[in-house]
């Protein structure tokens, strides 16, 4: 899984193609002493946060983008139904630059600046990522659900005194990696869920790929209710590498629900397949 591909693969899903590195996030909670919690509940805890509860999520949402040469931003205005697509328009200074929807069959994006259009199925993004890239993925970290979430793994408690914190792996397996004495499986992937102390609510996912180096952390900053469902409200995504990091922020404005609306992207005659 290289750095590059993961980029592109973030670029596709949010219109742009130009992440390169970049960007750390504060600490998302202040750290207090916990008390004890039986492992069977944490797990309980974390898998009732896989629940959606709603059909359909559509918001404006504010991207930023960050990294050596450069500080983007641009608008997403996006359509999402749960479980089957999410897409919508890109806006770069109150110009539609571009359209996209991603769905578990392929990916569809028009560059309308540039008059051009990508369509490819979604294992394209699996060869880019080295790795199983599947729609769920996407969805995951757009709602703000706990990422990779799998009923077949027996996940382990691993926090010490002032964190809740769920691994797919034992703490072992992280010690090993630290002092490089792990052995790697091909595209093996250890997760770890960190959940609030006061409430258990999902404030951070971190995955790591020890073949490539590669971690992700994905900071759920700020939640909110709306319709009487856990929305988000700002979620970071830092990814790191031994030669480059990204970063991304998403902040979404005011968030509508079970509205429905067809999400589509309609490709020009005139437009040709971009290079």
């Amino acid at each position: 899984m290289q750095i590059r591909k993961i980029a592109f693969g973030f670029c596709l899903m949010l219109g742009t193609f130009v992440l390169q590195s970049c960007g750390t996030t504060k600490e998302l909670v202040e750290l207090e002493k916990v008390k004890n919690i039986n492992e069977k509940i944490l797990v309980e805890k974390l898998f009732e946060q896989g629940d959606v509860g709603y059909n359909y999520l559509s918001s404006k949402v504010n991207v930023d983008f960050k990294n050596k040469s450069q500080d983007r931003s641009f608008a997403v205005y996006l359509k999402h139904n749960v479980d089957t697509a999410l897409g919508g328009t890109i806006k770069f200074a109150q110009i539609i630059g571009a359209a996209f929807k991603v769905d578990y069959d392929s990916i569809h994006f028009t560059n309308k600046l540039e008059r051009c259009y990508f369509l490819q199925n979604l294992d394209y993004l699996s060869e880019l990522f080295g790795t199983d890239v599947e729609f769920n993925f996407f969805q995951d970290v757009i709602l703000g659900l706990p990422i990779g979430l799998d009923t077949n793994i027996k996940y382990k408690q691993i926090g010490d005194n002032y964190s809740y914190t769920l691994s797919s792996h034992k703490k072992k397996a992280f010690r090993k990696l630290e002092n490089d004495k792990l052995d790697i499986e091909q595209d093996m992937m250890l997760i770890q869920y960190d959940l609030k102390p006061n409430n258990f609510e999902l404030f951070r996912t971190t995955i790591q790929v020890p073949s490539d180096s590669v971690t992700i952390t994905i900071n759920n900053v700020a939640r909110k209710m709306v319709d009487g469902f856990n929305v988000p409200e700002i979620t970071t995504i830092d990814i790191t590498h031994p030669t480059d990091t990204i970063f991304v922020k998403l902040d979404y404005g005011s968030v509508r629900l079970n509205d429905w609306k067809e999400i589509s992207v309609r490709i020009p005659e005139t437009y040709e397949s971009c290079r």
